[in-house]
C-alpha cells in the first residue's frame, strides 16, 4: 500500500497531517479494490484505453 502522507509531502500538496490521516483510510480501500480488479484482467488484456472525443454536432 502507498504511504499517502509521504506522497502528499513529496508532491508539496500542503495538506494538513490530520486531513491526510482522515483521507488515508478510504484511499487505502480504493487502492486495494483497484489492485484486485487489475489482477483479475487476463495477462493479454491491453491496459491502455484510447478515447477520442469528437466535436459535438450542432
Amino acid at each position: 500500500m502507498k504511504n499517502w502522507k509521504t506522497l502528499a509531502e513529496a508532491y508539496g500538496l500542503g495538506i494538513p497531517e490530520s486531513d491526510i490521516d482522515r483521507l488515508a483510510v478510504p484511499l487505502d480501500g480504493l487502492e486495494e479494490a483497484f489492485r484486485r480488479l487489475a489482477a483479475s484482467f487476463p495477462p493479454d488484456t491491453d491496459s491502455a484505453m484510447i478515447f477520442e472525443a469528437s466535436p459535438q454536432a450542432k
